[in-house]
């Protein structure tokens, strides 16, 4: 079954350089899915054009290959491109080119988006930008950090300067680390997912983008984006996919817990044992001896870059050690809350047996010995029923003896 997602895209080389170093691929995978890719060339001495292309066959090749949860398929994907561009084209002397990724998974109603550099994803709904992704620059990275506003990072002459890229160094140098939501995109019909380089975004602001990707047909869309960034200057090369979902909204799966009904009682034959003909499984890993969890790892949610702002994520919340040494405090309680303490207990009673109302600072002897009658009283409850199911067996077995 086709994958509910109309996508075209365009590319035009703009109207300041000699070629294209933009490319971009649809691409359908043998799971269902669907990726929406575009990679921008950089530098190398006019090779970003070379750089482009082989990062996008290296990523067609890597999740085609690989299988697993999406996030951790593209991620490899990037990194491996990166690898393959780095040893192939930024050999000294020869110029190091590079090339920015962005990547879009849709499946099954999620979009799960990765990227590297300032290309961009954007998921827009009724007219807005709901969703975009966060550009990996060195003045993104100034204003997150307070140093510089919104506006001079516009106006900055290093507003164009990446902090991460697929190639642009040495092959000896550490392989690249993608950006990646720490959530899919969930879709709802009629939402709009743009995949584009800085030839459009560099141009257009959030609140235009909106309404430019809402309305018309997604063929319209493709080409209002395109003559739009043209209009605008065509200051670099230009490419645009745009995705329409045309299926249902994304839904939750919730799987129940399987409930024995309240009007059935369990009995002896509940409990009896299998047929002699019936098969056991082998015990394996999950089993009742083993501790380990048998269900398979959700996709790891990958923390977001501290330089970026939407990379914040959720944060992990450290625990004081002046807190988790308080072995007195309820486990349950949150942290911040006021604690109850609670009375001194008697380490030596066990679980269910009574205590006293109010024990003393030190229990005497006495008192000592009252707390150990319980104890003693049901030691002997559980030998005398252990001795009287022994002989119950011994009589059994001696009557079937006796009957041969």
């Amino acid at each position: 079954m086709a994958l509910p997602l109309q996508a075209r895209s365009a590319t035009n080389v703009g109207l300041h350089h000699p070629r294209n170093e933009d490319s971009h691929a649809l691409l359908d995978l043998e799971d269902g899915a669907r990726v929406l890719l575009v990679c921008d060339g950089m530098g190398g001495m006019g090779r970003g054009d070379e750089a482009s292309q082989l990062a996008v066959e290296v990523i067609t090749e890597e999740l085609a290959r690989q299988t697993g949860f999406p996030t951790d398929r593209m991620r490899h994907a990037l990194r491996a491109a990166d690898d393959v561009v780095r040893d192939r084209l930024c050999r000294v002397g020869e110029g190091q080119p590079g090339s920015t990724a962005v990547m879009v998974y849709v499946q099954d109603g999620a979009a799960h988006v990765t990227w590297v550099g300032d290309s961009r994803a954007y998921l827009v709904r009724q007219g807005r930008v709901v969703e975009r992704t966060r550009d990996h620059k060195l003045v993104e990275e100034l204003v997150d950090a307070g140093q510089i506003t919104a506006a001079q990072a516009k106006a900055s002459a290093l507003a164009h300067v990446v902090t991460r890229a697929l190639g642009g160094r040495s092959p000896d140098e550490q392989t690249v680390r993608p950006g990646a939501l720490g959530y899919p995109w969930k879709l709802m019909h009629g939402d709009r997912i743009l995949v584009c380089s800085d030839g459009l975004s560099d141009l257009v602001e959030d609140d235009e983008i909106g309404g430019m990707v809402t309305e018309g047909t997604t063929d319209e869309v493709v080409e209002r984006l395109v003559q739009v960034a043209l209009d605008r200057g065509g200051h670099d090369n230009i490419t645009v996919i745009v995705g329409t979902w045309e299926g249902p909204d994304w839904v939750e799966e919730d799987v129940a817990t399987p409930v024995m009904p309240a009007s059935r009682e369990v009995g002896v034959e509940d409990l009896r044992l299998p047929d002699e003909d019936a098969t056991l499984p082998p015990f394996g890993k999950g089993d009742l001896f083993d501790s380990e969890d048998t269900e398979p790892n959700p996709p790891p949610l990958t923390p977001f870059e501290p330089t970026d702002a939407t990379d914040g994520g959720r944060v992990t919340e450290e625990i004081d050690p002046a807190d988790r040494s308080n072995d007195s405090a309820p486990r349950t309680t949150p942290a911040g809350a006021p604690r109850a303490t609670p009375p001194p207990t008697d380490r030596s009673t066990p679980a269910g047996a009574p205590r006293a109302a109010t024990p003393a600072p030190a229990p005497s002897a006495a008192g000592s010995q009252a707390g150990q009658a319980p104890v003693e009283e049901a030691d002997r409850r559980w030998m005398g029923a252990v001795l009287a199911a022994v002989v119950l067996v011994v009589a059994a077995v001696l009557l079937y003896l006796s009957r041969r």
